[in-house]
């Protein structure tokens, strides 16, 4: 099937079927060259050329996964395969006209022919165009008898002597490659097995173990898979533990080096059986009652401690290393202190960044950057078996010696102190109940436990954790705090209350991300801020993963 440029053009190119017609008469066109023989060096060049090049569209089908559907569930696919067909149509017409030499070549064959050298003829006809009448008479006498007789060897060399041939098969070979570049296949995503593993959702010990052994082939499955295990058995005060006891003495800390900004701050720390030099930390205060049934808040601070300082630990979740706590008190009142190692001298939140202390613009690239990571870092949290319960802009933190030198595509995610495993609601704590916290909160779980019409609140769950990410993803996406926009509410005369709130962001505020952010980033705030429903069969992070994280991994600068 050859399809010229006139009669694709009324052709709908959104077509799938249209589109892997049009890839399979790419590969039979490329098949074509194959068969000619006995042409010399040039064109067996070009067929090296072809040869090559075929192998890279075959490749290009394969990784998108076209002979068995994959390309079909793809998102990406759908939106853009205008252009991957619209683009395979014009090879497609290149190769057409490879071996359509009839309506170029006869004059050039005859220019040849009536020369001692085919290149002294071609230059002669190319350049001056200065023939005899008797040349033109024996050149259009010739036309006829060489279209029907001449041989394909005899025109793929005239071709050859022309450039033409060379030229359209460089062309072609760019334009594969340009697949590859602005089509590229999807990558092998590590993420979306995990979301599919059914043994890594499953909270029983056996199942788990069974999964971490099975998983040394695979790192990041063996990391998530060990870390959900500990989590467990800390949960259910095992003795067999792999992470250490975080405890740490108060000296570890360099007396004099702590500087605070409400419950967090930085310091130094030096302990010379972990470190000989003293290395940047963030510190992180909690203080929670000494007694009154606080134990399990104690215990679960400390827990956090152990299982942010194993080894092995998945990047992909963005937390800072912890080195341990260090925890104070008296008979009323334990502050624990815990210890995150700092990359860079001092920290800043994405809060303080948004609220002006970084005078620079936020380049697009590294806006859609920072949200691709910080959406992975939630999944990759949940993946673990936690839930977060506190995520918000003044707890993504970037390192760095000075506010200049902030790199926004590198976030880490903090403020773990109020954070628990999924399967134990009985560690909850009820989050501090100020409106700047409350912002952030999904209108199901604030303030208190129990809800205002006096029905038991629902309890903190995953769905909960993606409506703060959303609300972060706002105040990135428009540069413009929650507490910015919480007075843009009220300014209006409306007093502020969590489900209007919602609303009102959802219907207006969110529409104002699309000439800024594009609307594939637009629709994954809409998403995390309306609430994911899950597809039957899928659990909450398979969904999750296809429409926030995969979505999200569309947008481009």
């Amino acid at each position: 099937m050859v399809l010229l440029p006139p009669e694709s053009a009324g052709i709908a190119l959104g077509s799938l079927s249209l589109f892997g017609q049009t890839l399979t008469a790419c590969v039979h066109g490329f098949e074509r060259y194959s068969l000619v023989r006995n042409l010399g060096t040039e064109f067996t060049d070009l067929q090296r050329k072809l040869s090559w090049t075929r192998s890279r569209l075959a490749t290009w089908a394969s990784d998108w996964g076209i002979s068995d559907g994959r390309h079909l569930e793809d998102d990406r696919f759908q939106r853009y395969v205008e252009m991957a067909t619209s683009h395979l149509v014009y090879i497609n017409y290149l190769l057409a006209e490879l071996a359509k030499a009839e309506e170029a070549l006869p004059t050039l064959e005859t220019a040849g022919w009536q020369a001692r050298s085919p290149v002294a003829a071609l230059s002669r006809w190319s350049k001056t165009g200065d023939v005899s009448a008797a040349e033109l008479k024996d050149l259009t006498d010739k036309i006829e008898r060489l279209n029907a007789e001449a041989s394909t060897v005899e025109k793929v060399r005239y071709y050859l002597a022309d450039s033409r041939a060379p030229r359209m098969v460089d062309t072609v070979r760019s334009m594969v490659e340009d697949l590859f570049l602005q089509f590229p296949p999807p990558r092998d995503d590590i993420a979306a097995s995990l979301a599919r593993n059914r043994a890594l959702q499953s909270n029983s010990h056996a199942t788990l173990d069974a999964a971490a052994r099975d998983a040394k082939v695979d790192p990041a499955l063996a990391a998530l898979t060990l870390l959900k295990v500990e989590s467990l058995r800390l949960e259910q005060r095992s003795d067999q533990l792999a992470s250490a006891d975080p405890e740490e003495p108060t000296y570890v800390i360099v007396e004099g080096s702590e500087a605070w900004k409400g419950s967090r701050g930085t310091a130094f720390y030096f302990n010379e059986e972990k470190f000989p030099r003293r290395v940047p930390v963030l510190v992180e205060k909690k203080e929670v009652p000494s007694e009154g049934g606080y134990q399990r808040h104690h215990e679960r601070i400390r827990n956090v401690a152990r299982l942010l300082s194993m080894k092995g630990k998945p990047r992909e979740m963005r937390t800072l290393d912890c080195l341990g706590v260090v925890s104070v008190g008296d008979e009323t009142l334990t502050t624990h202190k815990l210890l995150y190692r700092l990359p860079a001298a001092r920290f800043f939140t994405l809060s303080s960044i948004l609220n002006g202390q970084r005078a620079a613009p936020l380049p697009l690239g590294k806006k859609f950057a920072c949200a691709k990571v910080l959406c992975r870092a939630v999944l990759w949290v949940h993946l673990a078996g936690w839930l977060h319960k506190n995520i918000c802009s003044s707890n993504v933190v970037f390192a760095a010696d000075e506010v200049s030198q902030v790199n926004i595509a590198e976030p880490y995610i903090c403020g773990f102190e109020y954070s628990r495993h999924i399967i134990a609601p009985q560690d909850t704590e009820p989050l501090a109940g100020d409106a700047s916290n409350n912002m952030y909160r999904h209108p199901d779980v604030q303030g208190l436990p129990q809800a205002s019409r006096g029905t038991e609140r629902p309890e903190f769950g995953k769905a909960h954790d993606v409506y703060a990410l959303g609300m972060v993803l706002l105040e990135l996406g428009s540069r413009r705090s929650l507490s910015g926009l919480k007075e843009r509410y009220e300014d209006s005369g409306r007093r502020w209350s969590a489900e209007p709130f919602r609303e009102w962001l959802v219907n207006k505020e969110v529409m104002t991300l699309v000439p800024r952010m594009g609307e594939i980033y637009t629709d994954v705030v809409r998403i995390c801020l309306k609430g994911i429903k899950r597809d039957d069969g899928e659990s909450f992070q398979e969904t999750f993963f296809k429409k926030v994280v995969k979505k999200i991994d569309l947008c481009t600068a």
